[in-house]
């Protein structure tokens, strides 16, 4: 039995509100049609996964299903992006005069977000959902597993 496991963890493609550069933590935003034309082109470098688990947000789920059409996609909640909380779906211009985002973007390990999810709960679901991913992998046995994900999420687990 060979011990070593590898994980591809895969940035979803992008969206509309991503294109505008808005924060959507936990909207569930499909790809835009630009998203979906580079993830097809990439497609053909994706390495072949045992396992493919992913965000149970939109726009992942459909990454996921260009990625890897023929495999049975394993959704973890916790592997959701940050909660945004009263900022999901603005941009920096609309929130550059919002005190607390300014505050935010100043420390954002310890500031909160309003109305939303702080470091250290999202630091905690995410690992929790690594704990999951973890528990399927050795129930299964395998070697190569894909995480269909976000870039913050992917930032905490490389981090970790």
């Amino acid at each position: 039995m060979d011990d070593r496991l590898v994980v591809s963890l895969l940035r979803h493609g992008l969206t509309l509100e991503n294109e505008q550069k808005a924060y959507i933590g936990w909207l569930d935003s499909p790809l835009s049609e630009l998203g979906k034309q580079q993830l097809i082109k990439m497609s053909f470098s994706v390495p072949r996964a045992e396992l493919i688990f992913s965000s149970p947000l939109l726009r992942c789920l459909e990454t996921a299903h260009i990625f890897f059409p023929k495999s049975q996609i394993i959704t973890i909640e916790e592997l959701k992006e940050m909660y945004f909380g009263a900022w999901e779906g603005k941009t920096y211009e609309e929130l550059k005069h919002n005190d607390m985002y300014r505050k935010w973007l100043t420390d954002i390990f310890t500031e909160p977000i309003e109305a939303g999810e702080s470091f250290i709960q999202f630091s905690k679901r995410i690992s929790t959902g690594v704990e999951q991913i973890f528990l399927h992998v050795k129930e299964k046995h395998v070697n190569h597993i894909a995480v269909v994900t976000h870039g913050g999420v992917i930032r905490f687990i490389l981090h970790k």
